[in-house]
């Protein structure tokens, strides 16, 4: 929204200005979230859970963002190049609906990945997840 209310353009178009502070928001916004979640965890250190936070995020993340803004140059340049879509059409917020499915469904994979590595976890236990961990101990 700022980069078309500002008219601000790389290479002649809107679209490039528009990636670049997109993804470094959502970055910013990932890492922050993440952080403050850990934080409540019990690390105490910044530059360690800020470490901690970017590996565990930053690929999820950029999965998400060239999903969605592969998307959002195919229907830029191919489905509606004339006029060019703005985020004053429902056009627009219909086209990117559908990038934010695509980005979901491209971050699953590095998700997963990372879950599975133990790289990321979830910033908090799941509801009724000591009952199922004492279920399936051994009773002595």
């Amino acid at each position: 929204m700022v980069v078309f209310a500002g008219g601000i353009r790389l290479a002649g178009d809107t679209l490039w200005a528009s990636y670049i502070s997109d993804y470094i928001g959502a970055v910013v916004v990932g890492v922050a979230f993440r952080y403050f979640t850990s934080v409540r965890r019990g690390r105490l250190r910044m530059w360690d859970a800020l470490v901690t936070v970017c590996k565990a995020d930053l690929l999820a993340v950029t999965a998400f963002e060239i999903a969605l803004f592969v998307w959002l140059a195919f229907s830029h340049h191919v489905i509606a190049p004339e006029p060019p879509l703005n985020p004053t059409t429902p056009a627009f917020w219909f086209f990117i609906q559908i990038g934010l499915a695509s980005g979901f469904v491209a971050a699953w994979p590095a998700t997963s990945w990372l879950v599975r590595r133990g790289i990321k976890v979830m910033p908090w236990p799941a509801p009724d997840g000591d009952k199922l961990r004492r279920r399936s101990q051994p009773q002595s």
